[in-house]
């Protein structure tokens, strides 16, 4: 990739498309933070490091063979797992019910 600016207003969603090789999979790396930039720099409002406030949606979904609360907060910083708590009674179900169901283990 060379000279690449990508901005993107909050809340927008950015859809990457493109033919094989054309550098799709290095974006993706290079906003993820995957990727070292020989030049420039991932910028968020203007501090360098995006790691953590942007999400990728990849094609193919996956689970781990591992518990909903593992599955869901595995991208998290390990400062932040306490982030993927059940939130209880959004969805109807009382906390005790969210709580049984964020340990319940899924078979990928």
């Amino acid at each position: 990739l060379h000279d690449v600016t990508l901005r993107v207003p909050r809340g927008q969603l950015v859809a990457v498309i493109g033919p094989v090789g054309s550098g799709k999979s290095s974006l993706r790396a290079a906003v993820l933070g995957e990727l070292e930039a020989a030049g420039g720099a991932a910028r968020r409002s203007g501090t360098v490091g995006v790691r953590g406030r942007v999400a990728l949606v990849p094609q193919s979904s996956w689970v781990r063979s591992s518990t909903v609360r593992a599955n869901v907060s595995m991208a998290a910083p390990p400062s932040r797992t306490d982030a993927a708590q059940p939130g209880g009674e959004a969805g109807g179900e009382t906390a005790e019910e969210a709580e049984r169901a964020y340990g319940a283990v899924l078979d990928a």
